[in-house]
Order: structure tokens, then C-alpha cells, then sequence
């Protein structure tokens, strides 16, 4: 018996459901460490481009009507913005230091240096030696705050939105993905809101009349919106209306708030401090921000987004030799969201005379992830392998700059 659950259904259940399993999300599989869990999980079946679609038996999906694809999902703790962390229990971000938070992944096995092995159960690599488990993220496996709001999903099954209201009078909004991603420069551009503070609903004309609206704008550092309101202490009731793409619908998200929405703190690392004699900076290192002020925090971030990287174009070079043209936007866009995020590191752990190269590299990546998500689309072998020349060259020339 087939069943389709919505998607913030699904999502809850899965979330509430935690199995002892520990795995730092996007890393190789040489880093994984073997864990079993004590229960088996049941194997389900999704759709790659539908994630709402989940069945507990093969089908097809009833959208688009592609075979569906089994997976078996797990439930792990870990931070709500590096999805790099994960753990067998609650803790702390070893990177920012929050409070690690239940996600939902997809659970396989597979070999160390084998990106083309990803079974649903346990068994022996070609070698002999056990194989090792792995976790991927999933669509709307992460619904938790980052920046101590309240987090909703849209109706369209894809975006999500998280308000903040940290002092009286502002209202702070996030966009995310799918993958609680933030929205790119381009998507956030597109987004048109506001922030309702007070209405009348008329029963007969079942109308609403807004009495006190406020424009929600981008702010300059283009990662959230927000708004000036007329100052109210908690509990504080607003609604933002949403639209996130031109012509598109508007989204109503309610938010009530009981009390100020505390961002999570971040340490900030000490500064080493000289010695007696005074000490001089190393080559290459000045007080401008050069690789080595980095903070140890930030270098271990940005190594941890080269692993999600490199796993995430192994998993579109194996779908290229196995024809699997279809799935191939899923890496590609996954490795476009991950060197955007490394492009945030490049002030702190690339060296000037590298960071204009950083820069290009990723750019050229972008392209081709997305040439990647259209020919893949259109079933062109020769395209495809002409647009992963560039994306793996460019793959390379990032890994070479920031491993440095």
C-alpha cells in the first residue's frame, strides 16, 4: 500500500525520531566512522525531484511519474548551520559552539576512496574489508532555527522562512532552500515582503485590511531582511507576508513570539599575544587578515566544506559514467552551494595574491554546476562531459588554493 505524506508531516516524524549513529555530514568516506545501528531501518521510497513524494513501496512518482528511488532515513544530531557535525548524542558545534539539533539524512554503506559504491545495507568492499557507514543531508532534513527565530516552511514545499525579533521595533526575516540553505545573492533579490503588525479580518467579504504594514528590505550584507516597526515588548504577534519569486504566490507566516530571539553566540577566538621580546609575523601573514590570522575554528570550517566538496563531485562524476544524467543536479547544485559558501572564507584562510584566482575558480564552478543541471536535464553525454571538464578543473584549482 502506497502512501504519500506531506512533506512537513514526514519531516516532523523523522525528526523526532533519533537512532544512536554518529557521522560528520559530507565527508569521505576514509573519515566515516563504522556504526551500526542496533535496529535495522526501513527501506523507503522518494522521488529525486519531488521530495514531498515518500513511499513505503517501489512506484513511481504520481508528479512526474519517474521510478522512484529507495533510501533508508536516519535521524542525527547536529548544528544548525555547519551540517558537516554530527553525533550519536546532544552537544555543542565544535566549530560555533551551539547547540547541536536533531536533522534527518539518508543512511547508505560504502567503501573508503569509492564514490561508485552506495549500498542500502552493510557488506564487504571489494577488498574484504567492511564497508563503512554514510550519511547524506536531504531535503528539509534540517527545520531548526539558526539565528534564534521561529522557523517555518513555506507552502511550496520548498523554501523555508525564519523571523527574529531581537529587540523591540525590528523584525528580522531569513529565505532558505530546501536544505536550509541561505538563498543566493540573486534569489534573495527576488524576494518581495512585508511584516504585518496589526489587521481586521470582515467575516462577510472574508477580507483582510491591514492597519499597520512595514516594508521588509535586504539588508546591505544581502543575507537577511528587515524591518522597522512600531516598538511592542513580547509577546509580540506579527505576520509576514512572503513572495518569493516575481509573479509568484504570497506566503503568510504567523510569528509569536514570547520573548526577544536571542542570536547564538559565537566565541570569538583570542588573539595570540607577543612575547616579552616581541615577536614578528610570519611571511606572508600581516595584520590585514592573511591566511595565518585565521582563526583555528575558521581553517577547520573551510576544511571541512573542501571534504563536502570533493565528496559531492565524486557523486557527479559516478552518475556521469553511469548515464545517470537525471540525478546529476543534485551534486552539481549541492558543490554550486558548497564553494559559495567557501567563497565567504576567502579573506581569512586564502592569501591575498590567491584570492582574485579563489574567486574565479568558484565562479567557473557556478557555471558549470548549472550547465551540469540543464544538460543533465536534456540527456547530452557530450555536453555534460565537456561542462564536467571544467567543473572538476575547477575543483581542483579550489582545493589546491584553500588546502594551502
Amino acid at each position: 500500500m502506497k502512501r504519500y505524506i506531506p512533506a512537513p508531516l514526514l519531516w516532523a516524524i523523522l525528526i523526532t525520531s533519533v537512532l544512536g549513529v554518529s557521522w560528520s555530514l559530507g565527508l569521505s568516506a576514509q573519515q566515516a566512522r563504522p556504526a551500526a545501528p542496533a535496529t535495522d531501518l526501513p527501506t523507503s521510497y522518494i522521488c529525486l525531484h519531488h521530495p514531498e513524494i515518500f513511499e513505503v513501496e517501489p512506484g513511481t512518482c504520481p508528479i512526474c511519474k519517474m521510478k522512484l528511488v529507495p533510501i533508508k532515513l536516519d535521524s542525527i544530531w547536529s548544528c544548525p548551520v555547519h551540517s558537516v557535525i554530527a553525533r550519536h548524542d546532544a552537544g555543542k558545534c565544535p566549530i560555533c559552539r551551539r547547540d547541536l539539533v536533531q536533522v534527518s539524512v539518508a543512511r547508505s554503506w560504502t567503501c573508503p576512496g569509492r564514490s561508485d559504491i552506495d549500498e542500502l545495507d552493510p557488506g564487504k568492499c571489494p577488498d574484504g574489508s567492511a564497508m563503512v557507514v554514510k550519511y547524506s543531508p536531504r531535503p528539509h532534513g534540517n527545520h531548526n532555527a539558526q539565528h534564534g527565530g521561529l522557523f517555518f516552511m513555506a507552502p511550496d514545499n520548498w523554501h523555508h522562512v525564519e523571523g527574529a525579533y531581537p529587540q523591540s521595533g525590528r523584525f528580522v526575516m531569513y529565505v532558505y532552500d530546501d536544505y536550509a540553505k541561505p538563498l543566493s545573492a540573486a534569489k534573495m533579490n527576488q524576494v518581495k515582503a512585508r511584516v504585518v503588525t496589526k489587521e481586521t479580518f470582515d467575516s462577510q467579504t472574508k477580507t483582510t485590511k491591514e492597519i499597520a504594514a512595514f516594508p521588509l528590505t535586504l539588508s546591505k550584507s544581502g543575507t537577511h531582511f528587515e524591518a522597522k516597526i512600531d516598538p511592542v515588548a513580547p509577546p509580540a504577534n506579527m505576520t509576514a507576508k512572503v513572495a518569493v519569486q516575481p509573479g509568484g504566490p504570497e506566503y503568510r507566516f504567523d510569528f509569536s513570539f514570547p520573548e526577544f530571539s536571542k542570536e547564538p553566540v559565537v566565541p570569538v577566538s583570542p588573539s595570540p599575544s607577543p612575547s616579552a621580546g616581541g615577536t614578528t609575523a610570519p611571511r606572508g601573514e600581516a595584520a590585514s587578515g592573511e591566511a595565518g590570522q585565521a582563526s583555528a575554528a575558521r581553517r577547520e570550517e573551510a576544511k571541512a566544506k573542501l571534504a563536502q566538496l570533493h565528496v559531492q563531485t565524486g557523486e557527479v562524476n559516478r552518475l556521469l559514467e553511469t548515464g545517470a544524467f537525471l540525478e546529476m543536479y543534485v551534486p552539481a547544485l549541492a558543490a554550486k552551494e558548497v564553494a559559495l559558501d567557501l567563497e565567504s572564507f576567502t579573506n581569512d584562510v586564502v592569501p591575498s595574491q590567491q584570492r582574485q584566482n579563489a574567486t574565479s575558480a568558484i565562479q567557473r564552478l557556478v557555471a558549470s554546476a548549472w550547465l551540469l543541471d540543464m544538460y543533465g536535464d536534456q540527456g547530452d553525454r557530450q555536453k555534460l562531459a565537456e561542462a564536467y571538464t571544467v567543473f572538476a578543473s575547477a575543483v581542483k584549482q579550489i582545493d589546491e588554493i584553500f588546502s594551502k
